[in-house]
């Protein structure tokens, strides 16, 4: 932190969500003030190290006095933040699109299937389970855009998660094809306006998964979509 910054902390239980309720303490409040907020803001007051402590955990705080850097900033590759996930191990982080619509600064996904919405100042806003789904994609407006399949009925759905809220609400459920079998999704795209793209199949036919987007040389993507192992099937190009 700077002299003068101010910053939002917050406590995670093991499943990654927000813990209210803790005392929380600053080891010198002449360098780091605590508000009276649960959680609390940081207030850099002065250049020093300060250990923040809520509960049994703590954090180490180092503010820095902006007249004493080169050009008044912080030296390139300084830790601005740190989210240590919900314990299971962060697999992988995506960047949020912009929007006032959404909170999330990146997306970061955990090995036991969930995904963190992470705030610019590296803050949990919201959880949610995607462990049946792939891909999840941004989708434009601060959410994601997820791909489900039913591992019980094998039915493949569409729904978004809020970009506020991360809670899941209903985007395609496609009809059975006339044999009753349920009709395959996939790949799905997003355009910047939002629109869902989705590659439907009926059910008797394989959906093109993650493995079937190939590039090619000129640069466009691939989709080849195949029946049983007879290669039939549309090919798609974007």
């Amino acid at each position: 932190m700077l002299v003068g910054d101010t910053h939002t902390i917050q406590a995670l239980s093991a499943a990654g969500q927000s813990v209210t309720g803790l005392t929380w303490t600053s080891s010198d409040p002449t360098i780091v003030s605590l508000s009276t907020d649960d959680p609390p803001i940081l207030t850099a007051v002065a250049a020093g190290h300060v250990t923040i402590t809520a509960g049994a955990a703590s954090a180490d705080v180092t503010v820095s006095d902006p007249t004493l850097l080169p050009g008044g900033t912080l030296p390139l590759g300084t830790v601005i933040w740190s989210n240590p996930g919900d314990g299971s191990g962060v697999q992988f982080i995506v960047p949020a699109v912009p929007s006032t619509s959404g909170v999330a600064d990146v997306f970061a996904f955990q090995s036991d299937g969930t995904v963190q919405a992470i705030t610019s100042d590296g803050t949990t806003a919201w959880t949610a389970n995607v462990a049946n789904a792939w891909p999840v994609l941004p989708d434009f407006q601060g959410g994601l855009v997820v791909l489900n399949v039913d591992p019980n009925t094998n039915v493949s759905s569409i729904y978004k998660l809020d970009g506020i809220t991360g809670q899941p609400y209903p985007a395609y459920t496609p009809s059975p094809d006339p044999d009753g079998t349920s009709p395959r999704l996939g790949p799905v795209a997003i355009h910047p306006d939002g629109t869902i793209f989705a590659v439907q199949s009926p059910g008797g036919y394989a959906a093109p998964g993650f493995g079937d987007w190939h590039r090619s040389r000129n640069g466009y993507v691939q989709i080849h979509c195949t029946a049983g192992d007879h290669g039939l099937g549309p090919s798609f190009r974007f």
